[in-house]
């Protein structure tokens, strides 16, 4: 697989209630390519933004589902929370002049939206759209990003079945493809002061476009874990939680 990332650069800063797609119209899109768009862009665009009149910790307790009180992280930096089946920091709450900014109210539609309209108005076929933010991973220094939300292509590529490279029969590895490529994404859109919130990953993917009745379909089974299902549920449900306010 041979992959190319051509992040793009915004001309002003977006604006609260901005038309996104007068930001999308000048990046070119070719067939069976993906466009990763940051999450932080698609909330400010759709007024996902609340004025700093409160603490950040009060706006983050009512966004997350669960969350562990920031006296209990180490550093006291954040609060550790779980939102929408994610483990993250501050359930996804950003800063943005003056407004905290949340997470889309609805990844997935805000996903599947902004993918069948480009495939539309740019006559794709094959045509694949990625919601990026970005978190740490236990035990590793540093920001990666992931998939908050995809569209357009499968999420997972099975190799349940096949040989291994020793002979093996392989029963049970999938690889993430969401946010193996959300990861590059992010990388090339930086995590800073860029201003390139968009990214088109093209070339030769070993990805799964979706047509007809198969596109709205989560191919090879859930995508997210269940708590009780995750390998990590001891440590997960070893922690003290506590409810935040989401129901979402």
């Amino acid at each position: 697989m041979s992959i190319r990332i051509q992040s793009h650069r915004t001309a002003k800063v977006v604006g609260i209630g901005d038309d996104l797609f007068s930001y999308l119209e000048k990046i070119p899109l070719a067939e069976k390519s993906i466009l990763a768009i940051s999450s932080k862009v698609i909330s400010v665009c759709e007024g996902r933004v609340i004025k700093k009149t409160a603490g950040s910790d009060i706006v983050v307790k009512r966004e997350a589902e669960k969350y562990i009180e920031r006296s209990k992280v180490p550093g006291g930096h954040v609060l550790l929370t779980l939102k929408r089946n994610i483990l993250t920091a501050s359930a996804g709450v950003d800063e943005f002049d003056g407004y905290f900014v949340l997470w889309p109210r609805d990844p997935a539609r805000s996903a599947e939206k902004i993918c069948r309209r480009l495939k539309k108005e740019r006559k794709l076929q094959k045509f694949g759209v990625i919601i990026t933010d970005s978190h740490t991973v236990p035990l590793r220094r540093g920001t990666l990003g992931f998939g908050l939300s995809y569209f357009g292509f499968a999420p997972l590529r099975s190799y349940r079945g096949r040989m291994s490279l020793f002979g093996r029969k392989m029963k049970m590895t999938q690889a993430n493809v969401v946010d193996a490529l959300a990861a590059a994404a992010v990388l090339a859109m930086g995590e800073g002061g860029e201003r390139t919130p968009f990214a088109v990953i093209s070339g030769k993917l070993d990805v799964q476009f979706l047509a007809g009745k198969y596109l709205s379909q989560n191919r090879y089974g859930r995508f997210e874990v269940p708590t009780a299902e995750d390998l990590y549920q001891p440590l997960l449900s070893g922690a003290k939680w506590r409810r935040g306010e989401s129901r979402e």
